[in-house]
């Protein structure tokens, strides 16, 4: 890294710490002006209390955009020439659609759909692209007294990876922890050889024959490693 890249990262170290540092501040300006515009509503002074909630909303707003903005721009000045020297594309503001990602069978449809930072290339002679996704569930919940409200449950906060390979194999979904599938027809639970793997995964599919001969015991020990390396994923072949 020459001299200038070095000064330019510092700059932009310095202005990700200042932002942050307004992000806090009107984070607690957004909080404190809601908290009193609440004790205002509830001692009856409605014009104060419409007041300090404006103030809430504004203050939200800026926060909003500070955020936005600083991850633009680190993605901009970071994230794209590290991944140009890779020779892979990269997109802050794109993702992956959502008939993609539903085309995994590993989740079911959500209500609400966020993706961004999409990267696009060929690793291994394997063209690829990936991106972040988040997936809700959005439910209207009914107190005792009949109020409402919305409440907003998380499917799904990660990072999904699509590679086309030239196999062309049967549907087979593996996963770890107690993540949800939205179907398993057609599918059937699969035990293999390796207590271990059993433990940590659970896996479905509509050939058993042939599941057996892609998670090989060898290919079992790397899913063992990569789980107690990374954590929880789950991965999912369906034809190339």
């Amino acid at each position: 890294m020459n001299e200038m890249d070095e000064l330019a990262l510092e700059e932009l170290e310095q202005k990700r710490k200042n932002t942050y540092g307004n992000i806090k501040f009107f984070g607690f300006v957004s909080i404190l002006a809601f908290a009193l515009a609440f004790i205002a509503y509830v001692s009856d002074r409605a014009t104060l209390g419409i007041g300090l909630a404006s103030l809430g909303l504004v203050s939200l707003g800026i926060l909003a955009y500070l955020y936005k903005t600083i991850k633009k721009e680190i993605a901009d000045k970071i994230y794209q020439p590290i991944f140009r020297e890779l020779n892979l594309e990269f997109e802050y503001q794109k993702g992956l659609d959502l008939e993609e990602v539903l085309s995994s069978r590993l989740f079911k449809k959500p209500d609400e759909y966020n993706s961004d930072g999409l990267i696009k290339g060929v690793v291994l002679d394997f063209p690829f692209k990936a991106s972040n996704i988040s997936l809700w569930e959005v439910e209207e919940d009914r107190d005792s007294e009949g109020n409402t409200r919305t409440v907003r449950y998380l499917i799904f906060s990660g990072r999904l990876y699509i590679i086309d390979t030239p196999f062309n194999k049967r549907k087979i979904i593996i996963t770890s922890g107690r993540h949800s599938l939205p179907s398993t027809k057609g599918m059937q639970k699969t035990k293999l050889e390796s207590g271990e793997f059993n433990k940590l995964f659970r896996v479905f599919a509509e050939d058993q024959v042939e599941v057996r001969k892609v998670l090989t015991p060898n290919v079992m020990e790397r899913f063992i490693d990569l789980r107690k390396r990374v954590g929880k994923f789950h991965v999912s072949i369906i034809e190339n």
